[in-house]
């Protein structure tokens, strides 16, 4: 049995599964945790995404005009015509 609950064996350390979990506890407790972070993301997607619709939607209604453009001069002579 051994008395110290970390070892060293040609450089790294091995430690029980005590000592890991303490030193986790350690490690993340000096962390500092924000879910604002996560917010800011949902909100720049959310920004992002309501864009390319506006992007998406102007095209097709350019598209649409040119091709009521392209057709204009056959619609008047289908009119004309009758």
């Amino acid at each position: 049995m051994s008395v110290s609950c970390c070892t060293v064996t040609n450089g790294f350390t091995s430690c029980s599964d005590v000592a890991f979990w303490i030193c986790c506890v350690i490690t993340l407790s000096s962390l500092s945790f924000s879910d604002d972070d996560d917010d800011d993301d949902e909100d720049d997607t959310e920004a992002l995404m309501a864009e390319l619709e506006r992007i998406k939607k102007e095209r097709a209604e350019e598209k649409l005009r040119q091709v009521t453009w392209q057709l204009a001069p056959l619609i008047f002579l289908l009119i004309k015509a009758c």
